[in-house]
């Protein structure tokens, strides 16, 4: 039991990404609203999550992870009893951003728990691929809930059923046993609040621009505020004794770029599932709970695309290449949706997004093994979670982006988007993929010139004796 409640963690996390976009037209319908402001109802939870959950791992060493974990659930009750009750579009969204503030709790928690509450190493292995395996089930089940849920009772009843859910397991987790804390230094919060607060002004600048126009005074503004709580987070994080992010870390070679990758590959996929649980929907006419049926296995295809990453890092391939062959699968599925229409099954729709999952899960494992092998093994605490809020912070933004490229093409009434509104975003997911893997190509480069110039390096400090002789 104690094992499921610290899975239930991440369970629910991906519950919450695989439920909401087939939300957004039964909300739409309720509380108003375009394409660009109720993609918020997606984005708003990612944005918060990535920007945050760094700062929730490095609180979870400090203040111990059952605390975290019972505080991680207790807000993400609050967020889903305020969702479920949002008289409006925007307070929906605001009880999104809290759900993600306990899940930028409640995941590193969970997971600082099961590593540290055994000392038996196959056990704890066998915890940790619990707790992996329960974002694939919980977003197969995320969508078949969202779906049926939504379809029988509304939209209000997921949150409904998500704040019971969660309520229980605020409980559950209090009775965890208690582990040791390692004791290490909180870090300062003002960097995270000023990271979360730039990006949720860089959303909302994305998303009135593309309604009001971007020379208008309140676009240009919040694009102000954005900039300068950016450079104020920049100078915080550098002068911190207490950063979020070791400042040794951002000068790893390669490893920005990598980040910067998984970013647009975790965009190119929350773009292509958002969209296509939308186009099954409003072009293909099924309802929420048909639609839910036929996106449900796309949860196998996350757990193949693992399967293969697994079996090819363990044959010895090189990660880059996996990733570049990752993203290109990714890159086909949004590229082959983008030529279905309103008379196209289903299945196709479905098979489209079975390649963007397979593809994007490929070279999401081995980015993360790439991370991990690029900050070193003491620091693959850290890099794992700058790995994981580069994906969810990459994914928010682009999602609010490619809602506006959706928008822009139609009078902004939701349900009234025509072929090309969703061919257009389609398409652009694609291209995000592919940016994605250029940016590996890139680091191939560069890591490649940062081994010869170290060879080059050694090879001075070191000459070869036999030249010295020769000379």
């Amino acid at each position: 039991m104690s094992v499921a409640v610290a899975c239930a963690a991440q369970l629910m996390n991906a519950i919450n990404i695989g439920a909401c976009p087939l939300l957004v037209p039964d909300v739409a319908g309720t509380l108003g609203g375009g394409a660009s402001s109720l993609s918020w109802v997606v984005s708003a939870y990612a944005i918060v999550f990535g920007a945050l959950v760094l700062w929730g791992g490095r609180l979870t060493d400090a203040v111990g992870s059952r605390r975290i974990l019972v505080a991680g659930f207790a807000i993400s009750t609050a967020g889903a009893a305020l969702a479920a009750v949002a008289p409006t579009a925007w307070m929906l969204i605001v009880g999104r951003i809290v759900q993600g503030i306990g899940a930028a709790l409640a995941v590193p928690g969970g997971l600082a728990w099961l590593a540290v509450s055994t000392s038996d190493p196959r056990r704890r292995s066998r915890q940790l691929a619990a707790f992996a395996a329960s974002g694939a089930i919980g977003f197969g089940a995320g969508a078949l809930a969202g779906g049926i849920l939504s379809d029988a009772l509304g939209w209000r009843s997921v949150f409904v059923f998500e704040f019971v859910v969660v309520l229980t397991l605020t409980f559950l987790a209090w009775r965890l046993p208690s582990v040791a804390a390692p004791n290490k230094p909180a870090p300062s919060y003002w960097g995270a609040v000023l990271i979360s607060a730039a990006l949720l002004l860089l959303a909302s600048w994305l998303t009135l621009g593309s309604k009001t126009g971007w020379g208008e005074v309140t676009v240009l503004t919040t694009m102000a505020l954005a900039g300068v709580l950016w450079v104020g987070a920049a100078v915080h994080e550098r002068r911190s004794t207490r950063p979020m992010i070791p400042h040794r870390l951002w000068r790893v070679p390669g490893l920005v770029g990598v980040l910067i990758a998984t970013g647009l590959l975790y965009a190119a996929w929350a773009g292509s599932y958002y969209f296509g649980a939308l186009a099954l929907q409003n072009l293909v006419g099924l309802s929420m709970t048909s639609a839910a049926l036929w996106l449900a296995p796309l949860a196998v295809g996350a757990l193949l695309g693992s399967r293969v990453a697994a079996r090819a890092l363990s044959r010895g391939q090189s990660r880059d290449s996996i990733i570049i062959t990752g993203g290109a699968v990714c890159a086909l599925g949004p590229i082959a949706a983008s030529y279905l229409s309103e008379r196209s099954h289903a299945v196709l729709y479905l098979a489209a997004l079975f390649l963007a999952i397979v593809g994007q899960v490929i070279a999401f494992i081995a980015q993360s093994d790439l991370v991990v092998t690029l900050v070193g093994l003491d620091s693959a605490g850290i890099g794992g979670a700058m790995f994981n809020s580069a994906g969810q912070i990459g994914g928010g933004l682009g999602l609010a982006g490619l809602a506006v490229v959706f928008d822009a093409s139609t009078d902004g009434a939701f349900g009234r988007f025509g072929l090309g509104s969703y061919q257009g975003a389609f398409r652009v997911s694609a291209l995000l993929a592919l940016l994605s893997t250029t940016a590996i190509v890139v680091v191939r480069f560069q890591l490649r010139r940062h081994e010869a110039l170290s060879h080059a390096s050694k090879s001075k400090r070191h000459p070869n004796p036999m030249t010295d002789s020769d000379a």
